[in-house]
């Protein structure tokens, strides 16, 4: 790796920009692409804590990379997960063996939760507001019994963690995602739409409670 004006910026928003990073082609894994391992590594090693980093998308060889990362406790991470609500929708259809090259089109809303001051407040925030206030519809061509099967099994009120704040559950957990039903990961309400018949299946609802609990305290 060389690095060009190597730094670390401060951005709006909670964002930060690690500027000018150049993989070189001795870093080289598939064709015209870096390393994957090498890029994960050179993408973690200034951020403080355990990281994941995921690469989605080729690395360009010998090109000035701009890199932007973002706390979970930012305005810019609360976007970011808030965002990914229809993303969690599909995931669980993926997790309960429905396929999702079915779903035509998708849509949905979630709140956006206060900033926290630490990272491990804003997990539990910003989970809490797609657990317990996620929305999504999605379009899927499958026969109506399917959907009616499938749908009560979507929303987060399907899982036995649900119906407290998520850093509670963590915090049972001893801070090991692994030891947390998966079936909690998804929206607090969803609704299937069939392509054929255009009936809608429903379940699930937002949890007022459950989000005035978590994001005031």
């Amino acid at each position: 790796m060389r690095k060009r004006g190597y730094s670390i910026v401060p951005f709006p928003l909670g964002l930060s920009i690690l500027s000018k990073i150049v993989i070189g082609r001795q870093f080289r894994g598939p064709p015209n692409s870096g390393n994957g391992g090498y890029v994960c590594g050179v993408l973690a090693k200034d951020i403080e804590g355990p990281t994941t980093a995921v690469l989605r998308a080729r690395v360009p060889l010998d090109a000035d990379l701009t890199l932007l990362f973002a706390p979970t406790a930012s305005l810019a991470g609360s976007v970011q997960v808030a965002a990914r609500v229809v993303e969690t929708a599909l995931h669980k259809l993926h997790e309960l063996e429905f396929d999702v090259g079915r779903v035509v089109s998708g849509f949905g809303s979630c709140p956006l939760p206060p900033v926290a001051r630490k990272d491990p407040e804003a997990i539990g925030l910003t989970n809490d507001a797609v657990l317990y206030g996620g929305q999504v519809e999605l379009t899927v061509d499958a026969p109506d019994e399917e959907l009616e099967e499938v749908v009560p099994r979507l929303p987060s009120s399907a899982s036995d963690d649900y119906g407290q704040p998520f850093g509670h559950v963590l915090e049972a957990a001893d801070w090991d995602f692994y030891k947390i039903d998966p079936l909690l990961f998804s929206p607090a309400e969803v609704r299937l739409v069939s392509v054929a018949s255009g009936r809608s299946f429903h379940a699930g609802g937002v949890d007022i409670g459950v989000l005035e609990h978590s994001f005031r305290g």
